[in-house]
């Protein structure tokens, strides 16, 4: 939902993998270092291929992997799981993470992890790839589990590689049925085109956002209900419509596409809601 600059290095540069993965082994000893070093050239082509792929909606192409070169999926997922996170990659996993303070995936909760784009036991050489390490809130963590695509139209929006912000995409409707409430869905341009529509629907529907965002909604119009009254009193439907539109202007003047700006255009065009619907609970 919300685009994120790619991790980077103290000189600006992207976060490179070799160096991720030498930083994370380097207490490795005996055989299982001989094996993790001669597998580092796979490490590295993983990663590019996974970026390139990324930037081009391909991620469904790139192929699993489990035990390779004599190291299983285990021992080539600790090396995230008790090397970056526990271990002396520690550094660089605290890189990522602050990266982005807001999680980019709902662009609602703080991030407090962080999240394999394309799930780590299925991917294994990707464990500690920069591009597939996007930093996340527990709830989204907790929603995407292990699921992966199988066709383009079913890639999640990627944060460092996707930016749906330059037009509105993310739509509210008021529901009037039991009382005012808002319904989020995706409905992009139609020169996006139907693969670019099929992905927000499926990032809507993986991280189940209609279900945080009307949530949301509900909140803040509970919060300013009171308000809304008082104007509509003093200046009937337009000064709703207009306090509505104003607030929509000034999320979308930020954000194209968040819960706050898409509920708060819906209200304004409202007949309904401005005509007094927002006071009935």
């Amino acid at each position: 939902m919300r685009k994120v600059d790619f991790p980077v290095a103290d000189d600006g540069a992207h976060l490179d993998v070799g160096d991720v993965f030498d930083t994370c082994i380097e207490k490795a000893r005996g055989k299982l270092r001989a094996k993790l070093i001669a597998v580092r050239p796979k490490i590295v082509q993983a990663s590019a291929e996974y970026a390139h792929a990324a930037a081009g909606n391909q991620l469904h192409q790139i192929a699993v992997s489990g035990d390779v070169d004599g190291l299983t999926k285990n021992q080539l997922s600790d090396v995230y799981s008790e090397r970056m996170v526990k271990g002396p990659g520690r550094l660089y996993y605290d890189r990522i993470l602050v990266g982005s303070p807001t999680c980019p995936l709902c662009g609602v909760g703080g991030t407090a992890e962080l999240d394999h784009h394309l799930p780590k036991k299925q991917y294994t050489l990707l464990t500690v790839a920069p591009g597939n390490l996007v930093p996340t809130c527990e709830r989204c963590q907790g929603e995407k589990m292990t699921a992966r695509p199988t066709n383009a139209a079913e890639e999640t929006l990627h944060p460092y590689f996707d930016d749906f912000d330059s037009e509105t995409w993310l739509k509210a409707d008021v529901v009037t049925a039991a009382g005012a409430a808002f319904v989020f869905s995706a409905d992009p341009p139609a020169a996006w085109g139907p693969t670019v529509a099929a992905r927000l629907r499926r990032h809507l529907a993986t991280f189940d956002l209609g279900s945080l965002y009307s949530l949301n909604a509900a909140n803040h119009l509970a919060g300013i209900r009171q308000s809304l009254v008082n104007l509509h009193a003093a200046g009937g439907a337009e000064a709703v419509r207009l306090e509505m539109t104003a607030r929509a202007v000034s999320w979308e003047a930020n954000l194209k596409n968040t819960w706050e700006g898409a509920m708060h255009r819906a209200a304004a065009e409202s007949q309904w809601f401005c005509g007094g619907g927002f006071a009935v609970k």
